[in-house]
């Protein structure tokens, strides 16, 4: 559903697992910087653990100083948008904002 409605931007998306067996976080907060850098949103997927697939956000901006980086993320079921240190999606703990069963990252959907 999602490559059809990018199709007319020219746009196609690959979701991935996030922190399985060949794709971590840390790479996809990567590909998702580069992705939002481009001005293109990021869709994820928020859960409590591995292949827990619990609701959808979306990265709409990243910003970075120096090193360190922050995602700016939005929860439309929750209605909420916040700030997102990339060392606390990197600790799996609990997000700023979000509840227990959206903790963490774990899926994400990248443009190819």
């Amino acid at each position: 559903m999602l490559n059809h409605a990018f199709a007319g931007l020219g746009l196609r998306f690959r979701e991935r697992i996030v922190d399985g067996p060949r794709f971590t976080l840390e790479t996809a907060l990567d590909r998702a910087a580069l992705a939002l850098e481009r001005g293109i949103p990021v869709p994820v997927v928020l859960g409590s653990e591995v292949g827990d697939f619990v609701a959808y956000a979306m990265f709409l901006q990243v910003f970075k100083i120096g090193s360190r980086r922050a995602f700016q993320l939005h929860d439309p079921f929750s209605r909420t948008t916040a700030w997102v240190a990339e060392r606390d999606l990197i600790a799996r703990r609990q997000l700023p904002g979000m509840d227990r069963t959206r903790r963490r990252l774990t899926a994400i959907s990248l443009p190819v």
